[in-house]
């Protein structure tokens, strides 16, 4: 993801939790199907600021299953990577 989008999602994350808001499950939703392509091989190339901005859209939206599913994608990435 560009610096832009990252500056844009994080200023809206601020105002997601300035606001006591909560993200909707379908925006996480949407996450996933990026995050499970080529074999999760996707998430162990992804910088720490994308990981950050995910994981707290994650932790900002409503309960999904969705979410369950990228926090355990990012978990196996990082098992993988040590």
């Amino acid at each position: 993801m560009s610096k832009d989008v990252l500056n844009s999602l994080n200023e809206a994350l601020r105002n997601v939790r300035n606001k006591k808001l909560l993200i909707k499950a379908s925006a996480v939703a949407a996450i996933l199907p990026v995050l499970e392509t080529e074999g999760n091989e996707y998430c162990r190339k992804l910088d720490d600021t994308t990981v950050s901005v995910i994981l707290e859209t994650v932790l900002n939206a409503e309960y999904c299953h969705e979410g369950e599913r990228i926090m355990y994608l990012f978990a196996v990435g990082a098992k993988v990577q040590t």
